[in-house]
């Protein structure tokens, strides 16, 4: 995926997004996660179905923002050459990984790598 469709995809969410935002964009996306990204698109954590749930069963409400409950040091790999073999490794590693940010070295959001 280019990084102009990566804009418009139900595959990231802005900080200061909601919870209820974060569920919108994983419901449409199919993989039960979503990469929070900021203004300069850099990736600041992933939100998966599983810290959505773990929120609300300790009382957070779903238009909490999503900030407070991120996964601040996800998986990602490196753009380049090695990319695909760095997702590889991640993906025999966590099971419960379904997609990876790809990122560059200002950890810039330039592509995701999905579980097949």
């Amino acid at each position: 995926m280019k990084k102009d469709n990566l804009k418009f995809s139900n595959f990231i969410v802005s900080k200061g997004a909601t919870i209820k935002d974060a569920m919108a964009s994983m419901n449409d996306n199919k993989k039960g996660t979503v990469i929070v990204v900021d203004d300069k698109f850099r990736v600041l954590g992933t939100v998966s179905d599983g810290d959505i749930r773990r929120s609300v069963v300790k009382g957070r409400d779903i238009l909490s923002c999503v900030d407070e409950i991120m996964n601040l040091n996800p998986w990602s790999a490196r753009h380049g050459e090695l990319e695909k073999r760095q997702a590889e490794e991640i993906f025999k590693k966590d099971l419960s990984i379904r997609l990876i940010p790809v990122v560059d070295c200002a950890n810039k959001l330039v592509d995701v790598i999905m579980r097949v």
